[in-house]
C-alpha cells in the first residue's frame, strides 16, 4: 500500500479491545533517536489511561466520572468530577466531589461534602454531612442532616433543619374494590407502592378486606412527592397468597404541599408553610403560610402571616399577628400583638389587642391594650380598653372604652371610665373616675379621691370667673363654686 498519510484513512468500525494500534516511545531510543515504535492493544491503552487519566467515560449513555475512586455515573449524561465512592443515577445529574454522594433524579446536583443526596428534579445540595434536597427546585447550601423536601425551598446551613413536606397524599378518590377476590378478611399491610404514575416516594397504605372484596384503604404514611390524580399500583403478589387478580390501583385525590419555604441556618428547625421562614436559632417552627420566625428557641408561628421575631417558647397562632420576643408568650387573635415579656396572652376574639410586655397579662377584647404589668386582664367584651401596668388590675365584660392606668387590684366595670391608680378602686358606674385608694362609685358621671389638695385657686379679686370655676374666698376663708 502506498505510503498515506492517518487523516486520508478510512474512520475504522467495529472496533474492540483486542485490536491494535501504533504506538510511539519517545524515551526508548532503540530503533531511532526520536524513539521507538510499538503496537499495542486497544485494551492495554485503557488499562494505561485508567491509571493515570482523570475522566474516563462510564455506565450511562454519555456519562463522565472520575476513575479509579468508585465513583459511578449510571444516569444519561451524568457526571461524577471528582470524590470518593459518589454516584450519579439520575439522567444529566452531577456530583462534583466528596464522599458517598448521590445524585440520583433529572438535573440533580451535589457540590461535595460526605453522605449527601440530591433526589428530585433540579434539587441541589452544595455540601455539609448528610443532607437530603428531596424538593423540586429545593437547595441545601450547607450544614449536616437537613432535610429540604419543599418545592422551590432553601436551607442555608445549620443541623437537623427541615422543610415542606411536599406532595403528602391527604385523601383518595378511588381504589380497586374487587381486588380482595380470594382474599381472607382481614385487614392488610401497610404495603407500599410497586410504581407510580408521578414521582411521589414513601407513601403506605392498609387494607380492609370482606367479603372478597377491599372495603376500605387508610393512608398510613402520606410520603411526599405525589400530586393530585397520580395513580398508585401495588402488585397483588403483595398480600399473603395474592396473585395478579388482587392487584390495586390508588387513585390520589388530594396532597398536602408546601412550596418556596426558607430556614437559614439554625438546630431542629422547621419551615413547612408556603413562603414560609425561619432565620435560625433552635427548635423553631414556621408552619403558616408567609409565617416567620427570626431565630430564638422553640418559637411557632403556626397561621399565615404570622410572626414572632424571637424570644423562647413563644407561638403565634392566628392571622396577622405578632410576638416580638420574650418567653412562652402566645398570641391567637388576628391582628394582635405581644412585644414581649413573660406568659403574657391576646386571646381569640381580642382583634387588633396589644400587650406590651409584662408578666402574665391577658387581653380578650378587641383593640385593647395592656402595656405592662404583672397579672393584668381584660376580660371579653371590654372594647377599645386600657391598662397601663400595675399588679391585678381588671377591666371586666362590658367596661368598653376605660382605662386603668396603674395600681394594685383595681377594677372597672363601667363605659367610658377611669381609674388613675392606687388600690383596690372599683368603678361600677359610667363615666365615673377614680383617684385614690379603696374607693367604689356610688353614681355615673362623676369623679372620686380620697382627699383633695387645690394649689392656687384664684380669689375673689379674679372676679368675675366663668361659670363652673371655684374660688376662694379670703374674707369668709371658704371655697366657693360660680354658677
Amino acid at each position: 500500500m502506498a505510503n498515506q498519510k492517518l487523516t486520508d484513512r478510512v474512520l475504522a468500525t467495529g472496533v474492540t479491545l483486542n485490536d491494535l494500534i501504533h504506538i510511539v516511545i519517545p524515551t526508548d531510543i532503540t530503533d531511532d533517536p526520536a524513539g521507538s515504535s510499538y503496537k499495542a492493544t486497544v485494551s492495554q491503552m485503557m488499562d494505561t489511561i485508567s491509571g493515570s487519566t482523570i475522566m474516563v467515560l462510564d455506565a450511562g449513555i454519555g456519562s463522565t466520572m472520575r476513575c479509579d475512586n468508585n465513583n459511578e455515573a449510571s444516569g444519561s449524561y451524568s457526571t461524577v468530577s471528582g470524590g470518593y465512592c459518589n454516584t450519579s443515577s439520575g439522567n444529566k445529574s452531577t456530583v462534583s466531589g466528596g464522599y458517598l454522594n448521590t445524585s440520583s433524579s433529572y438535573y440533580s446536583t451535589v457540590g461535595g461534602g460526605a453522605a449527601n443526596t440530591s433526589s428530585c428534579v433540579y434539587s441541589t445540595v452544595s455540601g455539609g454531612r448528610n443532607n437530603t434536597s428531596s424538593g423540586i427546585y429545593s437547595f441545601i447550601g450547607g450544614g449536616s442532616f437537613n432535610n429540604n423536601s419543599s418545592c422551590g425551598s432553601v436551607i442555608s446551613g445549620g443541623a437537623n433543619n427541615l422543610t415542606g413536606p411536599t406532595g403528602v397524599i391527604s385523601t383518595l378518590s378511588s381504589y380497586t374494590p374487587s381486588a380482595g377476590l380470594g382474599l381472607a378478611d382481614a385487614t392488610y399491610g401497610p404495603y407500599s407502592q410497586t410504581t407510580t404514575s408521578g414521582y411521589g416516594v414513601g407513601a403506605d397504605f392498609t387494607f380492609d378486606v370482606s367479603g372478597n372484596t377491599i372495603t376500605g384503604v387508610t393512608i398510613t404514611n402520606g410520603g411526599f412527592g405525589y400530586s393530585n390524580g397520580d395513580t398508585i399500583f401495588i402488585t397483588g403478589t403483595t398480600f399473603p397468597g395474592g396473585t395478579s387478580s388482587n392487584d390495586v390501583t390508588l387513585t390520589i385525590n388530594n396532597v398536602l404541599s408546601s412550596y418556596y419555604s426558607t430556614v437559614s441556618g439554625g438546630l431542629n428547625n422547621t419551615s413547612s408553610g408556603d413562603c414560609s421562614t425561619i432565620g435560625g436559632g433552635r427548635g423553631n417552627t414556621s408552619s403558616g403560610n408567609g409565617s416567620f420566625v427570626g431565630g430564638g428557641s422553640f418559637n411557632k408561628s403556626t397561621n399565615n402571616f404570622s410572626t414572632v421575631v424571637g424570644g423562647a417558647g413563644n407561638t403565634s397562632s392566628s392571622y396577622y399577628v405578632t410576638i416580638g420576643g420574650g418567653k412562652y408568650n402566645t398570641s391567637s387573635a388576628c391582628y394582635s400583638t405581644v412585644s414581649g415579656g413573660y406568659r403574657n396572652t391576646t386571646l381569640t376574639g381580642s382583634t387588633y389587642s396589644i400587650i406590651g410586655g409584662g408578666r402574665s397579662n391577658t387581653s380578650s377584647a378587641s383593640y385593647s391594650t395592656i402595656s405592662g404589668g404583672y397579672c393584668n386582664t381584660i376580660l371579653t367584651g371590654s372594647t377599645s380598653t386600657t391598662i397601663g401596668g400595675g399588679y391585678q388590675n381588671t377591666i371586666l365584660t362590658g367596661s368598653t372604652y376605660s382605662t386603668i392606668s396603674g395600681g394594685i387590684c383595681n377594677t372597672s366595670i363601667g363605659i367610658s371610665s377611669s381609674i388613675l391608680g392606687g388600690s383596690g378602686n372599683t368603678v361600677i358606674h359610667d363615666c365615673s373616675f377614680i383617684v385614690g385608694n379603696g374607693i367604689a362609685t356610688s353614681c355615673p358621671n362623676t369623679t372620686y379621691m380620697n382627699c383633695l389638695s387645690i394649689m392656687d385657686l384664684p380669689n375673689e379679686s379674679s372676679l368675675p370667673l366663668p361659670s363652673g370655676s371655684v374660688y376662694y374666698c379670703t374674707t369668709g376663708c371658704g371655697i366657693y363654686y360660680v354658677p
